[in-house]
């Protein structure tokens, strides 16, 4: 499926670039545009001039410095906003979306009211997915996913 609506916003820091490429691959299709929020304080521009060639719907925007993943995805969304489009995706160097959690998370939106929606993320080293964090007048709270439960 492809989803010209939905611009996916990658974070970048200390990252081997040819290591992006599988992350970007399962992007590039599917989305409408890829931007790819480098952090690095010596950027490659050959790599980076690659991957843009490779992918043909990744953007490169390089920070020249490192501004931390809230800056950097702020700029990713300020700029994906700017070219009109209504929803992102947002994830850093090491995120490993697999197709079936795209189609999901997509299918989601017309499926409950709702600012944002997230996926059930599963940590590797721990062996297991991490809470859901709800913020509210009473602090933080954690939702722990059901083992093997799958929600919409």
């Amino acid at each position: 499926m492809h989803y010209p609506d939905v611009c996916a916003v990658v974070v970048t820091y200390r990252y081997p670039y040819t290591a992006l490429e599988a992350l970007l691959e399962s992007l590039d299709g599917p989305l409408g545009r890829v931007f790819l929020v480098d952090n690095n304080p010596r950027p490659d521009a050959v790599a980076l001039a690659r991957l843009e060639q490779l992918f043909g719907r990744c953007r490169v925007l390089a920070n020249h410095a490192n501004l931390g993943l809230s800056k950097a995805l702020n700029r990713g969304i300020e700029q994906a906003l700017g070219e009109g489009f209504a929803w992102l995706l947002l994830f850093d160097q090491d995120s490993r979306p697999t197709p079936p959690m795209l189609q999901r998370l997509l299918a989601a939106r017309s499926e409950i009211d709702a600012a944002a929606i997230g996926p059930c993320v599963y940590d590797e080293r721990l062996g297991s997915p991490l809470p859901f964090l709800s913020f509210g007048w009473r602090g933080v709270r954690r939702h722990w996913p059901d083992p093997g439960q799958h929600h919409l």
